[in-house]
């Protein structure tokens, strides 16, 4: 991206090296998708990002200059509407940015010809070797306190995409992208970009065909990506990546309510709500959608979101308002009986678990709880406020996953070949054989899913 900006931008090349460091970073993370904003109004607000004004003022102090001098060389200001005093933070939003055209035509044209030179983000220095393995055994904290990641997974830093069904999808979508209305063309720009940067990681000077996949341990034990990783990408992009290569996707069925039911059972408690749920899934989802007149996609919101210690409060401030259609839709969602006893029996489990939960020496940081892995959350934030449960809750949940995927990958003849929280890709394995060997390693009772993938039509692109 470097590469690409330094010779199509002429704005770029008169920026010092900070200011660079910083656009790179933006542009970068805008195509992976993690600032993409997430109050949508109106339909062009589709495809935006969103850039945090404090932040970007924080990093764009040179020379006189401030962000507002630097950004619109690279993105335009689609809507100027921005919100940032809303009593509830959760509306609270920044105005609505999109990559210009210019530069998004300049990335695809260049970024699926060009080769990659890998460089190191701190020194910016060739990289001319990566380990074998991809998972980082150091980490830095937000308190800048450095750890050991005591992972046991093995996992290849090189992975192999199909450059081929890369290069088809790439041709397709240029076809098209001036062809259909506005709304498809911010999609297919997404898809195109994501593509052409996988495209031009595979061109790479030190192993061509394979990209660079590197995990960090993250504070809970959770192992999360580092750098332009498939990880972040969304489903659709890693089965073209990975599509008609004979390989499958895994993953621990309703993982982290599988966790929470097991390990309640083994406290002494029988979450029979949430054991229904989980041994007829599909039948749960499709009755609720059917008698709320809401979606599949909403109800699993909705499912996902009472693990996380939502108490359904029917105000504005629920991170559910908007999702369920406001007052009556969170209400109704609420007052539903199946509903209600999988809350009544997660606010029973949850003290349960965190009360089993291993509780630290009091140190310089505080007091906390120590999750199976050995990953310590203290219980009190840096204003000294005490954190709320579902956050311990999360905290062991986690552990919990990462041990498993770590005795998943011990126990398959068939090597990993990306993770990705509480899934994984790699060649057929027996999903039966992985259930039973977890419930004598562990007394829990997982269902794994597994899916062979396959590349996306176009319709399951949104196109």
């Amino acid at each position: 991206i470097t590469q690409v900006l330094e010779e199509n931008v002429d704005y770029y090349r008169t920026m010092s090296d900070n200011y660079k460091s910083h656009i790179d970073s933006l542009v970068c993370t805008t195509i992976q998708g993690l600032n993409k904003h997430k109050v949508l109004k109106r339909w062009k607000h589709l495809g935006c990002c969103s850039l945090s004004s404090k932040e970007l003022n924080e990093k764009f102090v040179e020379y006189g200059k401030t962000y507002k001098d630097v950004i619109p060389h690279f993105f335009d200001i689609v809507d100027e509407d921005y919100d940032k005093y809303n009593s509830n933070k959760k509306k609270r939003h920044t105005k609505y940015y999109r990559l210009k055209d210019s530069i998004v035509d300049c990335l695809i044209t260049d970024l699926k010809t060009n080769k990659t030179i890998l460089k190191d983000s701190k020194t910016k220095k060739n990289i001319h070797y990566l380990r074998e393995n991809g998972i980082r055994k150091t980490y830095t904290d937000k308190r800048g306190v450095t750890s050991q990641c005591k992972s046991e997974i093995q996992i290849d830093t090189w992975v192999k995409g199909n450059e081929e069904l890369i290069d088809k999808y790439i041709d397709d979508l240029e076809g098209m992208r001036y062809s259909v209305n506005d709304i498809k063309k911010s999609r297919c720009d997404t898809l195109l970009i994501e593509l052409c940067c996988l495209k031009s990681l595979m061109n790479n000077n030190l192993k061509k065909g394979f990209i660079p996949q590197i995990y960090q341990e993250s504070n809970c034990g959770r192992l999360t990506g580092k750098g332009f990783h498939l990880l972040n990408m969304s489903k659709k992009i890693r089965f073209i990546f990975f599509g008609d290569m004979n390989l499958y996707d895994y993953d621990i069925s309703n993982c982290h309510y599988s966790i929470f039911s097991n390990l309640t059972r083994q406290y002494g408690y029988d979450c029979e709500g949430i054991e229904y749920y989980l041994n007829n899934k599909l039948q749960v989802r499709e009755r609720l959608s059917e008698e709320l007149g809401l979606s599949i996609k909403q109800i699993k919101t909705g499912l996902i979101s009472l693990i996380y210690g939502n108490k359904l409060e029917v105000n504005p401030f629920n991170s559910l308002w908007d999702e369920l259609h406001g007052e009556e839709g969170l209400r109704n969602f609420s007052k539903h009986k199946v509903i209600k006893k999988l809350v009544k029996e997660i606010k029973i489990g949850s003290e349960l678990i965190i009360n089993n939960m291993k509780w630290t020496r009091k140190n310089r940081y505080g007091e906390g709880v120590m999750n199976v892995v050995g990953k310590t959350r203290f219980i009190y934030d840096d204003k000294g406020r005490r954190i709320n449960n579902s956050k311990l809750l999360s905290h062991e949940l986690m552990g919990y996953e990462r041990k498993l995927m770590e005795f998943i990958s011990k126990i398959t003849d068939k090597k990993m070949i990306g993770l990705f929280y509480d899934g994984w890709i790699s060649e057929q394995v027996d999903s039966d054989y992985i259930s039973n060997k977890i419930r004598e390693e562990f007394n829990f009772n997982i269902s794994i899913d597994s899916k062979l993938i396959v590349s996306p039509t176009s319709f399951e692109l949104g196109l």
